[in-house]
């Protein structure tokens, strides 16, 4: 649990760029995170997005992670629920996001299979919510999923070049990561 509390401070502080064993670590090669706005099918795709998250923001601090199994109790190690509390700052102004992620592990591995964020906890709209019609939301979360992907993994090769090419470290990079109190600032 706390490795996996370690993990989700990376991923959600912006620091997954300067950490990629994280992403390796954490999720299966065909591993699929879904969230209100798009469908990403594989660990390379969730990786990007992760990347990308570190050149959108100004800066990342993750104010705390929740780990609780979720039906209450530890019947079933392969379903958690990892509560995120984190502030991005997007132009100078400070956004706070809060996300429920359900996650579904491999039987008899822990590496992560499903990953489903629900931003501020509530469900969003899919098949298994609201038939038909969620038919079509997961359609347009797929395309948005592909569409986004190629953009994300264009946007961390830039910024990967970039830094290379200065010799500055990857984004949110500072000596062994994490900062004391959670908190990372790009340089």
């Amino acid at each position: 649990m706390d490795q996996l509390a370690a993990d989700f401070r990376v991923l959600y502080g912006c620091q997954s760029m300067a950490k990629p064993e994280t992403i390796e670590r954490m999720y299966g090669r065909r591993a699929k995170l879904e969230d209100p706005a798009m469908t990403l099918r594989s660990r390379d795709s969730i990786r990007s997005a992760f990347d990308a998250m570190a050149v959108l923001f100004d800066k990342a601090v993750v104010n705390s992670v929740d780990v609780m199994p979720r039906d209450g109790t530890f019947q079933d190690p392969d379903l958690l629920v990892v509560w995120v509390d984190a502030e991005y700052e997007v132009f100078g102004k400070a956004v706070p996001f809060r996300t429920a992620s359900r996650l579904t592990f491999v039987p008899g591995e822990c590496v992560v299979a499903r990953h489903e964020d629900l931003w501020s906890g509530k469900e969003f709209a899919r098949r298994e919510t609201v038939g038909f019609l969620g038919n079509f939301f997961d359609f347009l979360r797929d395309a948005n999923g592909i569409f986004s992907s190629a953009i994300f993994r264009i946007m961390a090769w830039a910024e990967r070049s970039r830094r290379a090419r200065s010799g500055r470290p990857a984004p949110f990079a500072s000596g062994s990561g994490l900062a004391d109190d959670g908190a990372s600032e790009r340089e």
